[in-house]
């Protein structure tokens, strides 16, 4: 089984020789003595978690932070470990992006699980950043409408093909009533229903186009989150139900001229 990558980043090779003995069997792990190398090495080998100290010759681990320039998008998370550092220091160390701090001399199985917890939390944010991509990928290239409203009813987002049918990108619709791009007032009623109280339809919706002309659309389903963004249970019909965002999926289903 691989083992996940871990670079060490500290000029104390006793220091290293701890972090080696207690990690080694667990983690593949490399060792640079000061940033620079530091550096270079993060982007050879792509670890998924850096441990750093502070006081270094050549490039201090400040520097190094600030080059890096981490994020929360960042494949790898960063403990800091330091026997010097002041409170100001560590607070700084965090507003550059650490994960978690760590004073010398460490305890050996607090380290070992500050790691073991800091790569868990990586790898599930990695998932949910790859399954969030893969949303998007298909919220941009499906060739069927799909637009995105607030609990108000008014457009948040929409996809490349409602953008092309009504002639407008999505910032430029953001914000208008979702009613308007209804032909009837009557469907756009019968949609709120659906989301407010699960009262289902089957008709035909048809909205209007970028030329004024009507076009044909069937609602194939929709998605409700809460005010965290997480998806929630659909409506059940005569139920009332609390949501912050709706995101619809339209099929054309023909022309009406």
């Amino acid at each position: 089984m691989r083992k996940d990558k871990i670079l060490v980043i500290d000029d104390e090779q006793l220091i290293f020789d701890s972090i080696e003995d207690t990690l080694a069997d667990d983690y593949e792990l490399y060792h640079a003595p000061n940033g620079a190398i530091g550096l270079q090495m993060l982007e050879q080998h792509r670890p998924i978690l850096v441990i750093l100290d502070i006081r270094m010759p050549v490039m201090d681990g400040f520097e190094f932070l600030q080059k890096a320039g981490i994020s929360a998008d960042d494949p790898y998370s960063v403990i800091v470990l330091s026997g010097h550092a002041a409170g100001s220091e560590v607070s700084a160390c965090y507003d550059m992006g650490i994960t978690a701090f760590l004073r010398k001399p460490f305890n050996i199985f607090e380290l070992k699980g500050l790691v073991k917890q800091c790569i868990s939390a990586k790898k599930q944010y990695q998932v949910l950043l790859h399954e969030k991509q893969y949303i998007r990928a298909l919220f941009d290239y499906s060739m069927d409408l799909i637009i995105a409203i607030d609990s108000a009813f008014n457009i948040v987002d929409l996809n490349p093909t409602a953008e092309t049918l009504f002639g407008m990108t999505s910032g430029e619709l953001k914000g208008t009533p979702f009613k308007n791009l209804f032909a009837h007032d009557a469907q756009f009623e019968a949609v709120e229903a659906l989301l407010c109280s699960g009262q289902p339809f089957s008709d035909a919706l048809f909205l209007c186009d970028s030329s004024g002309e009507h076009c044909s659309v069937v609602l194939k389903f929709a998605v409700l989150h809460d005010e965290s963004g997480n998806p929630i249970d659909a409506v059940e019909e005569g139920e009332k139900h609390r949501w912050e965002r709706a995101s619809i999926l339209l099929s054309f289903a023909g022309q009406e001229r």
